[in-house]
């Protein structure tokens, strides 16, 4: 009687113990997920593109679109991507997977507003996408250049000695302009005075002041600016050249 009740308690904790996900009761041990299959995702749609809403690009960019499944070749064609309504012969459509390249015309787009939209895309398996997607975008093919350039300084002394000083410098665009492309390697000036360019609020002009602690010696120097980018990644082409003067030794903190 008692050899049967221990026998009886041994098989009831092995079924408990498969129950907690142990190996037991006659059935193999799993990992999770190993008999399961994940549903595919029955949407085809677009997962990337390489234009943000209202971007300005170079009418010589490419526009690179990713959906989330392989297509049909055949499906991508100038009905069903189109450019401000209409179906662009001279725009290539290169199909890679899930990837299709849209490649500009030869001489790029011309300058202006656009807005792209897709739509009737099928996947290899005859899946359509179900949305119409669109994005605007802007075209822009200027080089940008400098309209202006000016200097500023003040002091307090005591005595007639300087003992506080305040200096900038500002260039002024004519389009807005990359911030990453404001440096002291695209604005240089003939000094070894250490300071910082950055771009103002509006985009459209480049400021310079020295750090704390310089002191900015009197004399005559010139600023030269090249390789400044716009937004849609022109490079500014020509070399300009400011001319500037500096009458005092100015120190940029009280007490220097």
């Amino acid at each position: 009687m008692k050899k049967v009740s221990f026998c009886l308690l041994i098989t009831t904790l092995s079924c408990i113990l498969m129950g907690l996900g142990f190996a037991g009761c006659g059935e193999e041990n799993k990992t999770p997920l190993e008999d399961e299959i994940l549903p595919e995702d029955e949407t085809l749609h677009i997962k990337s593109i390489s234009l943000v809403m209202g971007q300005v690009i170079k009418g010589t960019d490419a526009i690179i679109i990713v959906f989330n499944r392989a297509l049909d070749p055949t499906s991508v064609n100038q009905q069903n991507i189109t450019i401000n309504g209409e179906g662009i012969e001279e725009l290539e459509l290169r199909v890679d997977g899930s990837k299709i390249t849209c490649v500009p015309p030869e001489k790029g787009f011309p300058q202006g507003e656009y807005t792209l939209v897709i739509s009737g895309i099928r996947d290899q398996n005859g899946s359509v996408m179900e949305e119409t997607w669109s994005r605007s975008f802007s075209v822009d093919n200027e080089l940008p250049r400098t309209i202006g350039f000016s200097s500023s300084s003040s002091y307090s002394a005591i005595n007639g000695k300087i003992i506080e000083a305040e200096f900038s410098l500002e260039v002024r665009f004519s389009e807005k302009i990359d911030a990453l492309s404001v440096s002291s390697s695209t604005l240089s000036i003939s000094w070894r005075v250490k300071g910082e360019w950055k771009l103002n609020y509006t985009g459209l002009a480049a400021n310079w002041k020295p750090l704390s602690g310089q002191t900015i010696p009197k004399g005559e120097y010139t600023l030269s600016v090249t390789g400044v980018k716009d937004k849609a990644g022109n490079v500014m082409s020509e070399v300009k050249e400011y001319s500037f003067s500096v009458p005092e030794d100015l120190p940029t903190f009280p007490g220097q």
